[in-house]
């Protein structure tokens, strides 16, 4: 069972302020929340009362109708009564909340949606960069992938090529730097001949082999594991088919005759305890968060500060591998609070 990461994320991503955001040399960086290129002029974690420039009568605003809904994730923009000449009202609140729209405007100042309570500037739907921070592995390229001067659908994105035109696919490239959207949504930065280039998480995988022992009953669990790695997503109702973290700790170590409940409140008592900072591949190690308890996540440590679990928060959503580099598990924001709470046990 897993309390945290079975939630939708929209109830753990409530509030607004970033951990940090130098990496990218901007305050805020705002992702499209619908996947277009469009250019905010407004940052996300702002909520200071904003007043839209006036059209002057003489502008030409071209209208559409086009029906639609969006979340709010920009609560710095609000409601306008008129393009031409009006002021906006706070959207203090909205974060996160739906709002359904039936025109569409283009104006000098941007593009505008009409909902039940005015217009409403659509770089307010856009997402934004919560955590950020420097990373050092050697990764494998392992879809033919977008490269991006900076994370996708960001403000002022560009693609830059792909991993086949420069001959990355399947190749190693070593990433410096993983950022993580406000839906967590992840990107490694990398360099090649002397460009910056973004890849999505699911795009990319550390290398395993590396990690390797030689204790075979550890081997035989992690084997089971890596085996569902982009091939379950996260399934809180726990289906035969996919997991949540606790059922899939339970699943690759029965399946290799270890007896262990697939509660996470059991499993933090099974085996004994470790020192956490000095876990050995194959224990499993809890992470706590806010609002959601002591006991929220469950994973398995593989060696090198990675560990292998089952999340929507990772980057394919599902079984995947994570850094304990990664400050999107070790972060205190008003968007995210987790951190590994120092449970670690040897169950193997």
């Amino acid at each position: 069972m897993e309390t945290m990461y079975g939630m939708k994320i929209s109830k753990y991503l409530s509030s607004a302020l970033l951990c940090s955001v130098a990496l990218f040399g901007l305050t805020t960086l705002s992702v499209s929340a619908n996947g277009s290129n469009e250019n905010p002029s407004g940052q996300g974690n702002s909520y200071a009362v904003t007043r839209e420039v006036p059209q002057n009568n003489n502008d030409q605003i071209n209208y559409a109708d086009q029906k639609g809904a969006h979340r709010i994730y920009q609560p710095k923009y609000g409601f306008i009564k008129d393009l031409n000449n009006g002021h906006s009202h706070y959207l203090k609140g909205w974060y996160n909340k739906n709002v359904k729209y039936s025109q569409k405007a283009t104006t000098q100042n941007g593009t505008y949606v009409k909902t039940p309570h005015g217009w409403l500037n659509t770089d307010a739907f856009n997402q934004f960069v919560i955590t950020h921070g420097p990373l050092n592995y050697k990764m494998q390229v392992i879809h033919n992938a977008k490269l991006y001067n900076q994370p996708a659908h960001t403000t002022g994105v560009q693609v830059l090529a792909t991993t086949q035109q420069l001959g990355l696919y399947h190749h190693w490239i070593k990433v410096n730097a993983h950022a993580d959207t406000n839906l967590i949504k992840g990107y490694y930065r990398f360099n090649y001949n002397n460009q910056q280039y973004w890849i999505p998480g699911q795009d990319v995988m550390f290398n395993l082999k590396a990690l390797r022992g030689h204790n075979r009953a550890v081997e035989r669990v992690i084997a089971t594991g890596e085996k569902l790695i982009n091939h379950s997503p996260y399934d809180y109702n726990t289906t035969r088919r996919h997991y949540d973290c606790s059922a899939f700790i339970h699943h690759i170590l029965a399946a290799n005759g270890h007896s262990i409940s697939s509660s996470i409140y059991y499993q933090a008592q099974t085996g004994r305890h470790v020192n956490f900072h000095h876990m050995k591949r194959g224990d499993i190690f809890f992470i706590q968060a806010r609002g959601q308890g002591y006991l929220a996540h469950v994973a398995m440590y593989l060696g090198d500060g990675l560990f292998m679990h089952d999340s929507p928060s990772s980057d394919n959503g599902g079984v995947d591998v994570s850094s304990l580099h990664d400050k999107v598990w070790n972060c205190n924001n008003k968007y995210r609070a987790v951190k590994p709470n120092g449970i670690a046990r040897r169950v193997i």
